[in-house]
């Protein structure tokens, strides 16, 4: 008896995920943009557990680990998109970011959830830093200086909860707060 009860319960969700696409087709876009900058955000805002950084204060060993997917992910990236000559050798990775993330994106999306992705972002991570490097031997300064300036702007972009998170005390040492008057 439980069990149709569930069953109904279940069909009644489908039903109404698929009215909600077919008559708000923007919301659902934007839930989708949405729930893709929560899968990739290194900052963790979405989570049904214990944030990994929890962990991190806790566990002295995970401290040592001075990467975060913060710093990984415009790295991998863009390693992503430098490999893109090599595509035969890489696909099977490219396919399995691709096929995972969107996998994943019609369910509950937290942070838990990407961490199989986050090897193959440190091997293009490698491969960014490694090409970099050898652009870097043969003299190829003007490559490379581009280069990371994009992935220092991809950084900032990634990052910008936590830098604001860091930065908002400092700026705004006492709170927020408006004085009688303001016109915001």
């Amino acid at each position: 008896h439980e069990d149709k009860e569930n069953a109904g319960y279940y069909k009644g969700l489908y039903r109404d995920s698929l009215n909600f696409m077919r008559q708000d087709p923007m919301g659902y876009a934007g839930l989708l943009i949405r729930k893709s900058i929560f899968f990739w955000d290194p900052a963790e805002r979405m989570y049904d557990n214990f944030p990994t950084r929890y962990y991190r204060k806790t566990i002295p060993i995970l401290s040592l680990a001075f990467l975060s997917f913060g710093i990984v992910l415009p790295f991998g990236l863009w390693g992503m998109v430098m490999a893109r000559y090599e595509w035969k050798k890489v696909l099977l990775l490219y396919l399995f970011v691709i096929s995972y993330f969107l996998g994943h994106l019609g369910f509950n999306v937290v942070a838990r959830y990407r961490l199989p992705v986050e090897p193959i972002f440190i091997i293009f991570a490698g491969y960014c830093i490694t090409s970099l490097c050898d652009k870097l031997k043969e003299g190829d300064f003007r490559f490379v200086r581009i280069n990371l300036i994009l992935i220092f702007f991809a950084m900032v972009l990634f990052n910008w909860t936590s830098i604001h998170r860091f930065l908002y005390p400092i700026v705004h040492p006492h709170g927020t707060y408006s004085h009688k008057g303001d016109r915001l």
